[in-house]
């Protein structure tokens, strides 16, 4: 009975897991009963008893779709990487390797294994030409990726530039409210309210930051008296400041009672 190594990291590599089934099965296979070299003369018939269906030739091959782990060569299917794992670097003067290096002469293959020959690479200067070709493309993949870093940290060194001004200018506005509008609600948790927080951030980007407006607002609601006698918070002051600029709150006496009922609305 043969003994040979097993990978017992295959069944977390991606090629293999995103094979179906019955390629995952005829890999195994091929694997345990090829020849000392990696070499498997195809018996399609015990194949189709083994698997429950009629296996061909192109089921085999299809185990190369996710990565090329065969090749058909002189009608026998060779699995490339199994010398490699096996028994690492052939060498003449190891005796458990003549046999190797006997049936790899026989198929033909003993230069290419030898040698370290890619798939399909018949020359050591195509060999080192493929290589090349690699190392490019690992250039341009590390440029890519370089790229992408420094967008990325663009990106988020603006993000947070641009929430430090943001924070910033919302620190403003409790400030100004804190300081103009002593006849309004004062502030109590507001800082660590998220809603309002929010708010705010969209009422800067209404107003365009313009923090001399938003002291305007305040001063002249702090100076309406049905404003300033009902406690109106500064929720309520950003949601109603276009009315406050325009008098909308400031109505005759007969008519204050209808004016909160009009400013509570936008509340």
């Amino acid at each position: 009975m043969v003994k040979r190594f097993c990978d017992t990291d295959l069944w977390q590599k991606e090629w293999f897991l995103r094979l179906p089934l019955l390629q995952r099965s005829l890999f195994m296979y091929l694997k345990d009963n090829c020849d000392c070299s990696g070499v498997y003369e195809p018996n399609y018939m015990m194949l189709s008893f083994i698997m429950g269906q009629t296996i061909t030739k192109e089921d085999i091959l299809k185990i190369n779709e996710t990565k090329q782990q065969i090749e058909f060569i002189n009608n026998k299917f060779f699995i490339i990487d199994f010398c490699d794992f096996q028994y690492g670097e052939l060498k003449k003067t190891c005796k458990p390797h003549l046999k190797v290096i006997e049936t790899l002469k026989k198929h033909g293959l003993f230069e290419r294994v030898s040698k370290g020959y890619p798939k399909g690479i018949d020359t050591l200067e195509e060999k080192e030409e493929e290589k090349e070709k690699e190392k490019e493309k690992e250039k341009e993949k590390d440029k890519e990726e370089d790229k992408e870093k420094e967008e990325k940290n663009k990106k988020k060194e603006e993000k947070e530039k641009n929430d430090i001004f943001v924070s910033r200018d919302i620190e403003k506005i409790f400030t100004t409210y804190k300081e103009t509008c002593r006849n309004l609600c004062p502030l109590t948790f507001e800082r660590r309210n998220m809603d309002l927080r929010r708010k705010i951030e969209d009422f800067l980007f209404e107003i365009r930051g313009d923090m001399e407006y938003f002291k305007k607002v305040c001063l002249k609601a702090n100076e309406i008296k049905f404003i300033a006698n009902n406690k109106i918070d500064l929720k309520s002051l950003i949601n109603n400041h276009i009315g406050i600029m325009n008098g909308k709150y400031e109505p005759p006496p007969d008519e204050k009672e209808e004016a909160m009922k009009r400013f509570m609305e936008n509340y």
